[in-house]
């Protein structure tokens, strides 16, 4: 019999309880990282929003040059982007780690070595909007809103191109 693995009695090799305990400890402690590194991606994304917006409204004119005003909104576009996507994996990986614990547990109910309501992964009731759907909708919000802010300085910046030439 291979080390962390019980017999059955019909000659099926099944995870022990102190294996599918030990495993279910890994995940979690897994998916806590995770849950963190998706928590602070979403913090940089609003320092950086914040500072984009705080460069388009310095000095006293609004709207500000249009050549600023361009390069601010497609940097806004590009980092928006790149943020809801990275965000979107973080969020993938810490689903894939519950997804993970949800199946130890349900191994560990079933071999009665669990009660159900002692599980991690118990939904809790509907409390208004998921944390994780308002993460993708910021992004992917902030970058549409960088993309209409691009348009709208795209006509002055290329009149800028133009009458320098």
């Amino acid at each position: 019999m291979g080390e962390g693995t019980d017999r059955g009695g019909d000659g099926d090799r099944r995870p022990s309880t102190e294996h599918l305990e030990s495993q279910l400890q890994i995940v979690s402690s897994a998916r806590i990282g995770e849950n963190q590194i998706t928590w602070t991606i979403f913090g940089i994304f609003w320092a950086t929003q914040v500072l984009l917006v705080g460069v388009l409204f310095q000095g006293g004119q609004f709207p500000p040059n249009p050549v600023l005003g361009f390069g601010v909104s497609f940097l806004g576009v590009v980092m928006s982007v790149a943020w809801a996507l990275t965000q979107h994996r973080s969020l993938l990986h810490l689903q894939r780690h519950e997804d993970i614990i949800k199946l130890i547990e349900m191994q560990l109910v079933d071999r009665g070595d669990l009660l159900p309501d002692h599980q991690m992964t118990m939904q809790d009731l509907y409390s208004g909007p998921r944390a994780r759907t308002v993460m993708r909708v910021c992004c992917w919000a902030a970058a549409i809103a960088w993309l209409v802010s691009l348009v709208v300085f795209a006509g002055g910046f290329w009149t800028w191109i133009t009458c320098r030439g």
